[in-house]
């Protein structure tokens, strides 16, 4: 990955990238991940966008397998908009 800045007073030095989660310096050969936030949008339509990176071996949390993930039960028919339909009737 290029480290070097793109923007700003220091443009085209190299920087040394923080890890969002932990504060560590990210190194050279490590993975990560970057993530891209909206900032903001400029008069003339573009976006700005901020930069955030994580180390991939120890900050990022890993998804969990299907058989991992808790069980939520099954629907209820009681939540939602289920109760109006027997209230009101069907919708035309």
């Amino acid at each position: 990955m290029d480290r070097r800045t793109t923007d700003g007073p220091g443009q085209g030095e190299n920087v040394i990238i923080l890890c969002e989660r932990c504060f560590v310096p990210i190194g050279e050969d490590e993975p990560m991940v970057r993530d891209a936030h909206p900032q903001g949008v400029h008069l003339d339509g573009t976006a700005h966008w901020v930069h955030t990176y994580r180390h991939l071996s120890r900050c990022t949390t890993p998804r969990p397998a299907p058989h991992d993930r808790p069980d939520t039960g099954t629907w209820d028919p009681r939540r939602g908009i289920g109760i109006l339909r027997t209230l009101y009737g069907p919708t035309k």
